[in-house]
């Protein structure tokens, strides 16, 4: 079984109380992208959790993210689960 991977780009929407956004796109180990893959963050130190669904191209968003440090998990079927702190 393959190890989904994952370009992740981050970049701040506007002033802190409105947090950051999280986009990327799910790709395999030689640059294919990953359909639809399912995206997590976990912040442990407050239990706080984000999740969503990427499209048919494997890009993905995650909007309103408060600061922290985070696990990220990317789960697509048929792949192993990918996580990476950042």
């Amino acid at each position: 079984m393959r190890l989904a991977g994952a370009l992740l780009a981050m970049g701040y929407v506007g002033a802190a109380d409105h947090g950051a956004a999280i986009l990327g796109k799910a790709v395999d180990p030689d640059g294919i992208f990953l359909p639809f893959p399912t995206v997590s963050l976990h912040e442990q130190s407050v239990e706080r959790w984000y999740e969503t669904t990427g499209d048919a191209q494997g890009q993905f968003r995650l909007e309103k993210v408060e600061p922290g440090l985070y696990i990220i998990t990317i789960s697509v079927q048929g792949f192993r689960d990918k996580m990476l702190l950042n």
